[in-house]
């Protein structure tokens, strides 16, 4: 094979591959600020069923924010909501579904994201008891 005829091809794909994620509309922003709260069971007696997971929290240099909270627990009944608190202020409900509740918020789709630093705290509960708990 000709080498020149190698070199058009992957100047041809790159060109492809940049297009494409332009078109694709991907954005790039720069996270200015991360915190992350890593959840684990309140109760060491309830640690055979206890699950695990974080809340995550960046604001973009755009002045956008994302909280993301992810986290299975086996023992939670298909449909059941949770509802996440930081510091005790409750920012939102979620449905479990199949043990486990991945959801995102973002005040670029208008929803409000709460602001955290070192040393707030993370909390899940259900039927009005804390079953996972952490610190940002």
């Amino acid at each position: 094979m000709n080498s020149s005829y190698v070199w058009i091809v992957l100047i041809v794909a790159f060109f492809y591959i940049i297009f494409g994620l332009l078109k694709s509309k991907v954005k790039f922003r720069s996270v200015i600020e991360d915190f992350e709260a890593e959840l684990g069971p309140t109760n060491l007696n309830d640690f055979a069923r206890s699950g695990r997971g974080e809340v995550e929290r960046e604001l973009y240099a755009d002045g956008n924010a994302e909280l993301k909270l992810q986290f299975s627990r086996k023992n939670l009944p298909e449909g059941a909501i949770v509802s996440l608190l930081i510091n005790g202020t409750k920012t939102g409900d979620f449905q479990v579904s199949k043990g486990r509740v991945y959801k995102k918020i973002n005040t670029q789709s208008g929803q409000t994201v709460p602001s955290v630093k070192a040393g707030d705290t993370a909390e899940v509960i259900y039927n009005g008891t804390a079953i996972l708990s952490g610190t940002f």
